[in-house]
């Protein structure tokens, strides 16, 4: 018999191996199970143990030593009965808790997941990660303010752009520095830009760095230092700040 049909009855290896070697060998000591069983000295008195509780071994002690024997093939039908009650225990144990853990769940609000993401892989695959399921007609928002490593800037969204957004004619409303606005390479070269594709204005006051926005989704992207991006999973904060946005939006020149 293959030990692993006993393993997709809920046993262990170990405890299907001991088991098979008990009901081959008949009554045995410790030291023939482990030789025939292939287990583990250390291991197989927890093993035994565990097939004891489950009633598919049993000993009895002779000049201080115990001797074990397997119990009956039958004795697997009682093993499965009691698996079967204790799963219909567990069932209605389940089926009285959901109702209070999904109470708890809605008073706890929506669930907040954070991303971070690092060095220009890690940016590239969080950047392609805020664009999934985008649509044409779909709102996508932009701060964008790199005051430090602009050419690396410059360099990773012309690069972007070619592969990902150009392609996909990903369409966008964006509100950058002044600064950024006349003097960046990225401005001057951006067909999308060039184009009227995308619609991007300046403020000449600072907003909250590098944030895009879309749909349940807020990427904040640090350039100081090692490159690092965070993507929060937020429908409340993405709308916070879309709200800001659009506050700035509205006096962002052109």
């Amino acid at each position: 018999m293959e030990s692993s049909d006993l393993v997709r009855l809920g046993l262990t290896e170990g405890e299907a191996s001991v088991y098979l070697a008990l009901l081959e060998s008949g009554p045995s000591t410790v030291g023939p199970i482990v030789k025939r069983a292939g287990v583990a000295y250390s291991n197989v008195y927890e093993i035994l143990d565990r097939l004891t509780k489950k009633g598919l071994v049993s000993f009895i002690i002779k000049s201080k030593t115990r001797h074990f024997q397997a119990a009956e093939p039958t004795g697997l039908h009682e093993y499965i009965d009691r698996k079967e009650k204790e799963i219909r225990d567990e069932k209605r144990i389940v089926e009285r808790l959901i109702p209070e853990l999904s109470r708890l769940s809605k008073m706890r609000g929506e669930k907040l997941l954070a991303e971070v993401f690092t060095g220009m892989k890690g940016l590239r695959t969080v950047y392609e990660k805020v664009l999934e399921g985008y649509e044409p007609g779909d709102d996508y928002v932009f701060f964008y303010d790199p005051t430090e490593r602009r050419e690396i800037v410059d360099r990773f969204f012309l690069d972007f752009e070619k592969r990902i957004y150009r392609p996909r004619r990903i369409i966008m409303r964006g509100v950058v520095s002044k600064d950024f606005f006349f003097t960046s390479d990225y401005m001057k070269r951006s067909e999308m830009v060039r184009k009227g594709l995308w619609d991007v204005r300046y403020v000449d006051f600072p907003f909250p760095g590098n944030i895009d926005i879309f749909k349940d989704r807020l990427l904040i992207v640090s350039w100081s230092g090692p490159i690092i991006a965070i993507l929060i999973h937020s429908s409340d904060i993405s709308a916070k700040f879309l709200n800001y946005f659009e506050s700035v939006w509205k006096i962002a020149k052109k």
